[in-house]
């Protein structure tokens, strides 16, 4: 896994190529809204893109992480179902659902079932390099995401510009990243992380925090300002023991959202003293969730060096499959 986030930076440069290269037939449709499907590894590309195309998209747009489509699907419905392995449960159902009401179907999948369902009906799709583990694809998955959006017309292609910066912000700032992650993992110990960020982030919060529990076996949980000025801030009480803070904190932060991270930080800070403000860096949004998400990975692949625990291993998750299976 080390060598995987190593290689973050060309990963980008790799994924942006992947998807000026993918051909689709036509995209001329005017729809009503946008749903995209995935779980795990895959669905979180979805929170992210979520997060990135909030003040550009249109229509309204909702993430399916479960069997059952909304209501409201048909054949003004975009429907983007994203499956690293094509073999995801949950995800084969969405589509199932989705293809029986008449949506526009896009896939984004490294092979398995959903891949050959995309090439027997003659679906827009985006395939995606295999070999990885789904969460190690994050890069591919969500601007293969951002890609089927423009190239149905949806979002412009500004994101590729802002992708590309990103990496130079990456490797400009790689040594401080490294840094911080290290910092922070060598003080986790056996404590439980708490994620905070702001509103516009969530998908990078919940992020860190899936890493935490696959990469570093560990539970944890993420919350997002300012809602958790409005019921979480009020547990800060009891069974506060053994917590460590993560405030992912952007350069361009709302003002007001700035204020509330800093009180709550006086709140929380009463209880634990290890308590890091996490500063990205860049000019977009996307500059910064990539920096926040490549500090997400580097944190996560040391603390699970400092558990001594193997960052690659699922078994638990394969377990789970095969149970189900039965």
């Amino acid at each position: 896994m080390k060598n995987i986030v190593a290689n973050f930076e060309a990963q980008i440069f790799e994924a942006l190529k992947i998807v000026k290269e993918s051909k689709f037939k036509s995209t001329d449709f005017e729809f009503k809204n946008v749903l995209i499907c995935g779980v795990g590894g895959s669905g979180i590309a979805g929170s992210v893109v979520m997060d990135l195309v909030h003040d550009e998209l249109k229509i309204p747009l909702v993430l399916c992480k479960g069997y059952h489509i909304p209501a409201f699907v048909n054949e003004k419905t975009l429907v983007i179902v994203s499956s690293y392995s094509g073999n995801t449960e949950e995800t084969l159902e969405a589509f199932k659902q989705a293809n029986a009401l008449g949506a526009e179907i896009a896939v984004v999948s490294g092979g398995g079932k959903l891949l050959s369902l995309a090439e027997d009906k003659n679906l827009n799709c985006i395939l995606l390099p295999d070999g990885y583990p789904p969460r190690a694809v994050f890069n591919f998955s969500v601007i293969s995401v951002m890609a089927v959006l423009n190239k149905y017309g949806l979002i412009s292609d500004r994101f590729y510009f802002e992708f590309e910066k990103s990496v130079k912000l990456l490797v400009d700032n790689q040594d401080k990243i490294i840094e911080e992650a290290k910092t922070i993992a060598q003080r986790l110990g056996n404590k439980i992380p708490v994620v905070y960020a702001m509103k516009g982030f969530e998908g990078v919060a919940t992020r860190l925090r899936q890493q935490f529990n696959e990469n570093a076996k560990t539970l944890g949980w993420s919350n997002v300002i300012p809602e958790m000025n409005h019921n979480e801030i009020l547990g800060w009480r009891t069974n506060t023991d053994n917590l460590l803070v993560i405030n992912l904190r952007t350069p361009n932060e709302f003002s007001r959202n700035a204020k509330r991270f800093e009180v709550s930080q006086e709140i929380y800070g009463k209880y634990t003293d290890d308590i890091f403000n996490i500063w990205s860096s860049g000019a977009s949004q996307i500059e910064n969730t990539m920096y926040l998400v490549n500090f997400a990975d580097w944190l996560t692949v040391f603390v699970a060096e400092e558990k001594g625990v193997d960052a690659m291993e699922f078994d638990i998750i394969e377990f789970l499959k095969g149970r189900l299976a039965e």
